[in-house]
């Protein structure tokens, strides 16, 4: 039992021995009475003391005055007793240094934000601002042009929308019917205005700010009607908003604040005249008051905002970069990887690539190249995991259904173009898959960005083949991302990963449910044994009920795929067919897919379940220098790396090469790039 400070007297006085901290050390008696107690207790930075009753005795309980071991500022030693600081100060310090520089820049305390404001964004989960928008904030609010080049990701949307909303939400003028708005926001696509009008919707209240996203694909009646009630904030695409000015029913004579998010999408697009068209009525030249604010957000920066910035404003700002010269373009927290995989394979394999990456309960993005290839891959059924298609060919309504199921988590798969590349703001996609290595960088950039979002970790999948591997490269020197070449995810693989996932799930069975099959269970264990009974649910349960021969290097069906090693190092695949054709003489013509590992010192290769029963017994073997087995997983395969200055050709002949030329580029590229051939 407990006894209070204050209860400690005489009567239940002992001696206790306490160990005391060497940076508090007490000279003269070991022993503590209730003097030393009671002056211990009038210290101010005393937190609390309470003694324990025990069989044997008091048992010292102090929570003391000296600054516990386990408590003690690292960084600093206190030496003596009258010199030591208060212990809360010190813990404080302590709080403030682990929080992250730029959490501290970004504390809601340092910028003028309301509290109502405040509150709404603790709400969304957001407890401090991004670097974009400590960065953007005060310049937004104080009225200046910027432009700023940030990250996919990285909250671009909320720096211009916040300080927006704290500058037109305490300057309201008088409302009357329609009125022109004060702030127009350029997108490129629909679901991106859509994003950004509600992000502008969670930051105000419907009665003082009147907010609106004009794009195409729904009627023109229900913007007619915003217009004549009159708009304060216009979210729209370039199309439908120069519709509206084209008809003089919108005037964007009295804009004081313009704003182009994602500009590059816009230009790839062809909405640069749009966009100038529109602007261009708001700026009257020789009247810098009369002037609005211009912002530009954007991931990368062309030169044609540095022109239509010359052309417009007053003076050009300086860019603001959060990008800058940095080795890696995308996002920080995303794990690249390229994984090989043939066209025929393709929907099989993206199959296995989410159930192994993301699991049952994770959200996948897989991009396409064209609506064909999204339309494909939507209706086949080698994909088995709830999927929904996204392209511009969907209409409007069933566009937003769709984001709004993904959103939910209700649709685990989203196949879409690049439609949904940018902007969107969807929480939680755990891994982004590139049906192909992108034809330009930004694509890459802004898919692999859907992953990853603010500061969460994320993964980005971009499958390849032999004949776009050049492809990959280029997308690694563009972006300055290194991709980490993997194997596609083995059966096995995923039988483990689907036992772990079963474990997981049986502490969410109630147990009504686990006695409903309870006499089943026992008479199911009394026919086949505990082990043996679990053994054939999970392997039900993972959907591993027979054995599956699948190549390890291209994930054909049917193949058995073996590894050699050896301590030697291999500059030609000739060394291990002579070495295959020693230990088989006719199996030549059976090897498929020979490739060398990494390191030059293996190779893989594919034999088909029909040639793997004929020669298996005869060509596994374990030497001293080398051996073959049958492959479990791979290691690093070597990949084909192009000569300098190639370009691929768009010619029939696989990446141009003909003749001689190609087969021995081929087969010879394994050869160190320092090293001279015969042929040099």
């Amino acid at each position: 039992m407990k006894l209070p400070a204050a209860d400690y007297t005489e009567e239940n006085k002992q001696d206790v021995k306490v160990k005391t901290p060497k940076s508090k050390k007490v000279k003269g008696e070991k022993k503590v009475n209730s003097d030393v107690v009671q002056e211990a207790l009038k210290k101010p930075r005393t937190r609390s003391v309470s003694l324990t009753l025990s069989d044997n005795g008091i048992e010292d309980s102090l929570t003391k005055a000296y600054v516990s071991p386990d408590k003690a500022v690292k960084k600093k030693k206190v030496k003596k007793t009258e010199k030591s600081e208060d212990q809360s100060v010190e813990n404080g310090k302590e709080a403030v240094d682990e929080i992250p520089s730029e959490h501290k820049e970004g504390q809601f305390s340092n910028f003028p934000i309301r509290a109502k404001t405040i509150e709404k964004l603790q709400a969304r989960g957001i407890k401090y601002l991004f670097p974009v928008q400590v960065k953007t904030f005060q310049k937004v609010l104080e009225g200046k042009d910027v432009i700023a080049k940030a990250r996919t990701g990285t909250g671009k949307t909320l720096a211009f929308a916040l300080p927006l909303v704290e500058k037109l939400e305490t300057e309201l003028p008088q409302k009357h019917r329609g009125r022109p708005p004060r702030v127009i926001v350029l997108a490129p696509t629909r679901e991106l205005v859509n994003q950004v009008c509600k992000d502008f919707k969670s930051l105000t209240s419907s009665t003082l700010l009147s907010i609106h996203a004009f794009y195409g694909g729904v009627p023109f009646h229900p913007q007619e009607q915003a217009l004549r009630n009159g708009i304060d904030i216009l979210i729209g695409t370039p199309g439908r908003v120069l519709d509206w000015v084209n008809k003089n029913k919108l005037n964007t004579g009295q804009l004081q604040h313009v704003v182009l998010d994602e500009v590059d999408q816009m230009l790839d697009m062809g909405f640069a005249d749009d966009v100038e068209q529109i602007i261009s009525h708001s700026y009257q030249k020789g009247d810098a008051d009369k002037q609005p604010q211009t912002l530009f957000f954007s991931a990368t920066l062309p030169d044609w905002v540095k022109k239509t910035a010359a052309k417009y404003m007053q003076t050009m700002p300086p860019v603001i970069d959060l990008v800058g010269n940095s080795v890696n373009q995308t996002a920080k927290n995303v794990k690249h990887l390229a994984i090989r995989s043939y066209y025929s394979n393709r929907a099989s394999d993206i199959s296995r690539i989410i159930q192994f990456y993301s699991g049952e309960s994770g959200r996948v993005m897989v991009f396409c190249e064209t609506k064909k290839d999204v339309d494909e891959l939507a209706m086949c059924p080698d994909i088995k995991q709830n999927k929904e298609k996204l392209h511009g060919d969907v209409k409007q309504a069933a566009r937003e259904s769709v984001l709004a199921q993904f959103r939910a988590g209700s649709v685990k798969v989203l196949i879409t173009t690049n439609v949904a590349a940018r902007g969107l703001d969807i929480k939680e996609v755990d891994v982004v898959i590139q049906t192909n290595p992108p034809t330009d960088i930004e694509s890459y950039i802004h898919r692999s960005g859907r992953t990853g979002r603010a500061g969460k970790s994320g993964i980005s999948i971009c499958l390849y083949n032999p004949r776009n591997e050049g492809d990959l490269f280029r997308v690694e020197r563009a972006a300055r991302i290194s991709f980490e070449r993997v194997n596609l995810p083995s059966h096995d693989q995923l039988a483990s990963r689907g036992i772990k996932e079963i474990i997981s799930s049986m502490g969410q069975i109630d147990g009504e449910i686990i006695d409903k099959f309870r006499e089943t269970a026992e008479e199911l264990i009394s026919a086949r044994g505990p082990v043996e009974t679990a053994a054939m649910l999970i392997a039900i349960a993972t959907g591993n009920t027979k054995v599956k021969h699948q190549s390890l290097i291209n994930s054909r069906e049917g193949f058995v795929t073996y590894l050699y090693t050896t301590t030697a190092t291999m500059r030609f695949k000739g060394y291990v067919y002579n070495v295959l054709n020693n230990r088989c003489p006719d199996i030549s013509g059976s090897i498929n897919s020979l490739t060398l590992t990494n390191d030059m010192k293996g190779a893989a290769f594919d034999l088909s379940q029909e040639d793997s029963a004929k020669y298996e017994a005869s060509l596994l073997f374990e030497g001293k220098s080398d051996s073959i087995v049958k492959a479990k997983e791979l290691p690093q395969l070597k990949s084909y790396v192009p000569p300098t200055g190639y370009a691929p050709s768009k010619g029939p002949r696989a990446n141009g090469y003909g003749g001689f030329k190609r087969s021995f580029q081929r087969d010879n590229y394994y050869q160190p790039q320092n090293k001279k051939t015969k042929f040099d």
